[in-house]
């Protein structure tokens, strides 16, 4: 059984510069992270998200959640 958002598809248009700057952090810090390759998991986690919100984290956030919010409208 599929969930009501299945179709979804997300249209990135209005948040591409904030994608391609979480993109950025991401391949900074996950897989040093991922590998185990930090000396302080807990600094680097906090350094991650610093980061990742100063990428534009909450934009996309929000924009998706706008998103999904419509397509559901649409479906009633």
């Amino acid at each position: 059984m599929e969930g009501p958002t299945a179709a979804f598809s997300f249209d990135d248009s209005n948040v591409k510069n904030e994608l391609a700057n979480l993109q950025s952090v991401y391949t900074q810090y996950v897989p040093l992270l991922d590998l185990g390759l930090v000396d302080d998991v807990e600094k680097t986690l906090n350094e991650f998200n610093k980061q990742a919100e100063a990428a534009g984290l909450q934009k996309i956030m929000d924009e998706a959640k706008t998103q999904v919010a419509a397509y559901l409208e649409n479906l009633k």
